[in-house]
């Protein structure tokens, strides 16, 4: 080997295994996680998302990471990769707190048989499935924050935590 291996030792990674067998769950891993889809041709969404934009300052916006991850939707939409990269606090991580305070409940009879958070996130992700409602607009219905809340506020959206009492002409599923 040249210079008797000085390369080699160059190369080798200094920080200790983050995950894997062995490895106790960091408080990232516990309350954050990652809600970013898109529709990126690549198929890239949540956790391989926000890393490619992390490494992006186009997708940033110009932003630093450290502004990036502290500030507005990335510090929802991002928090597990923005923690796990030491940019996020865990306990500024909205979309891990979400898990703490919603469930989603909701079975329709599809052929696919998703029901509860499944359904709920296709339908997010699904335009038809909202009837032409945007994310946001979808997440407000009073329907929709009884059995969808956890996908709406892992998505960044506000959710009530109270019931809403729905007659059934406001139910569109």
């Amino acid at each position: 080997p040249a210079n008797g291996g000085e390369l080699l030792d160059a190369l080798q990674t200094v920080q200790k295994a983050a995950m894997g067998p062995g490895v106790p769950a960091t408080r990232c891993n516990e309350q954050c996680m990652d809600s970013f889809p898109t529709n990126w041709g690549n198929g890239r969404m949540d956790a391989a998302a926000c890393s490619a934009c992390l490494r992006s300052p186009h997708c940033r916006k110009g932003a630093s990471t450290r502004r990036w991850c502290s500030e507005g939707w990335s510090t929802h939409g991002c928090g597990w990769t923005c923690c796990r990269a030491g940019l996020l606090d865990a306990d500024r991580c909205a979309a891990g707190q979400c898990q703490a305070h919603f469930t989603d409940s909701w079975y329709p009879l599809w052929p696919s048989r998703k029901v509860n958070s499944e359904a709920c996130l296709h339908c997010i992700r699904d335009q038809t499935c909202r009837f032409g409602a945007t994310e946001e607009q979808w997440c407000s219905k009073p329907w929709t924050s009884i059995h969808c809340p956890l996908t709406c506020c892992e998505a960044g959206f506000s959710v009530t935590s109270q019931h809403v009492q729905v007659d059934r002409s406001d139910i569109f599923m």
